[in-house]
């Protein structure tokens, strides 16, 4: 694991910044073999501004589990987008990662790029939840 000011797609908005984990021993991520978390130092949050048509309809998923053997308390992460709170999720750890797709019909702002955003809450004690998988598709009506 290791952790980056910035992973393709993605910056750093608060804290130490975003670890991208690869541990065997947790099991595999949700579409590959690496994943996210954004608690590796303290609370750190992640965001990327996505293309968008003003006003329009989007899908937006992704993959979370908690860190296996983390309390509820720890694993807490909130997704963001066009600055909105739009869930907050968290979970007991099990032994290994388990993977839950979450999805979300969003609206798009009224400019060409749109805010998605997630942050780690909770205990700040270097284990948070995992984010994995994630994707935002234009709704055809």
């Amino acid at each position: 694991w290791d952790v980056f000011e910035s992973i393709t797609g993605w910056a750093t908005t608060e804290g130490t910044g975003i670890e991208v984990q690869e541990l065997k021993g947790f099991g595999l991520g949700e579409d590959g073999t690496a994943w996210v978390e954004l608690d590796s130092h303290d609370n750190s949050s992640m965001k990327q501004d996505i293309p968008t048509a003003p006003d329009t309809s989007y899908q937006l998923s992704f993959a979370y589990s908690p860190r296996p053997k983390v309390a509820a308390e720890s694993n807490g992460i909130e997704v963001y987008w066009n600055g909105e709170l739009i869930d907050t999720i968290q979970a007991q750890g099990d032994r290994r990662n388990y993977w839950q797709t979450y999805t979300y019909n969003v609206l798009a702002s009224e400019l060409d790029l749109t805010a998605l955003e997630f942050r780690a809450v909770g205990k700040e004690d270097k284990k948070g939840g995992f984010i994995d998988a994630v994707a935002v598709q234009e709704i055809i009506l």
